[in-house]
């Protein structure tokens, strides 16, 4: 009898020192922290709040000059007119360009209501009879054709850099009728932008005279670096990267 329970009691002792060695073990597991990881992704940082990432090609942190917003309608030559001005203004002078869609009238009311800032085939007629509302730059075209180049009346000392530009601008009634041609709807049809830099890269020596030397340069390397589209920055918040009170841009609007 007395062996049985000497027997029993070292069973006893035995079994409790397994608990406490699979104890020792697990609580070691949960505490090791490249056991309890093994197997598992590494954690991440979370992003942090107002960082700016890398700009690319067509991208740019600073503010544009300012924005320029031009009058459009479904008219293949007023779409190939914007978007040749446009890259200039873009690529050249670190404008942004929006571009307002309507009807053919309503660059009317816009110029009048300040919605539009330029439009580049006004009715001659209407801009005449329109100082007040709207400043006459002169031509599209090298050709008179009855339609006018009008910015919003104030504009053109405000901004007189572009004033000149656009006063100058006179690519030849031809190349507009041929280019402004070839732009086409669709996945694989020719944008107005692609359309404008085959005039920009043909067409050198009509286009320079236009604008100082600095700026042709700054539209060439744009092309150089294919850069095709008319945007030229992302907008992003002043002081979204570490500069500035943290308000929003009026740029951004």
């Amino acid at each position: 009898m007395l062996r049985d329970i000497t027997s029993f009691r070292r069973i006893a002792s035995l079994f409790a020192l397994a608990v406490l060695a699979a104890t020792a073990v697990a609580c070691g597991a949960r505490e090791d922290p490249f056991i309890q990881n093994r197997g598992l992704p590494t954690p991440t940082s979370p992003p942090v709040v107002g960082a700016v990432n890398t700009p690319g090609a067509n991208q740019l942190l600073a503010e544009s000059v300012a924005v320029v917003r031009l009058a459009q309608w479904n008219d293949k030559r007023v779409q190939f007119e914007n978007a040749l001005a446009g890259y200039i203004m873009v690529w050249g002078y670190d404008y942004r360009v929006d571009i307002v869609n309507g009807e053919p009238n309503d660059y009317q009311a816009g110029l009048a209501g300040n919605v539009v800032d330029v439009v580049m085939e006004a009715d001659e007629k209407w801009v005449s009879e329109n100082g007040a509302a709207a400043k006459d730059l002169g031509p599209f075209s090298s050709v008179q054709n009855g339609t006018r180049i009008a910015m919003v009346s104030g504009m053109e000392t405000r901004y007189a850099d572009r004033a000149t530009f656009l006063s100058k601008v006179s690519p030849s009634e031809d190349k507009i009728v041929e280019i402004s041609g070839t732009i086409s709807a669709g996945r694989i049809g020719i944008k107005p932008e692609v359309a404008a830099m085959v005039y920009l890269k043909n067409n050198e020596a009509e286009w320079t005279p236009w604008v100082p030397a600095e700026i042709a340069g700054k539209v060439k390397q744009a092309m150089a670096d294919g850069k095709t589209s008319l945007v030229n920055r992302i907008c992003i918040p002043s002081g979204a990267n570490g500069v500035g009170t943290g308000s929003v841009s009026s740029l951004c609007n």
